[in-house]
């Protein structure tokens, strides 16, 4: 017949549950980041019309004392090295990688991940 065998489309169809159930964790992870956004910017918007109205609490005003913080690094790379990448095989040989990426922006650090992930994807030939 020419056409994939059982045996290919039963590694194909467990290639596509392993693919959709990544995306499904990604599309969880992303959703409870907007609730956590949304969140905040509700906070934010209710401290800025306290302070238009003239009911937020008067500021509290202590002695500054001035620190310095010491790094080998700027902090901005800092951050940036916190982003890590694990990747292993299963049991049954199946490539499974984390990705973690951190910048102060968490639209860029979605994309960046994304995008690690996609490459990932493509190369350990996960979802295919």
């Amino acid at each position: 017949m020419g056409g994939p065998t059982k045996d290919e489309l039963k590694q194909k169809l467990s290639n596509a549950a392993v693919a959709l159930e990544a995306l499904t964790e990604t599309n969880t992870e992303i959703t409870e980041e907007r609730k956590k956004l949304q969140k905040e910017i509700e906070q934010l918007t209710m401290l800025d019309e306290n302070i238009k109205v003239g009911t937020a609490p008067e500021p509290t005003v202590h002695e500054s004392i001035p620190v310095t913080i010491l790094t080998p690094k700027p902090i901005e790379i800092l951050q940036k090295s916190l982003s890590s990448i694990e990747i292993k095989r299963n049991s049954k040989g199946v490539a499974e990688f984390i990705v973690k990426v951190y910048d102060e922006d968490p639209i860029s650090a979605t994309k960046a991940a994304n995008s690690i992930y996609a490459t990932l994807t493509k190369k350990y030939k996960v979802g295919h």
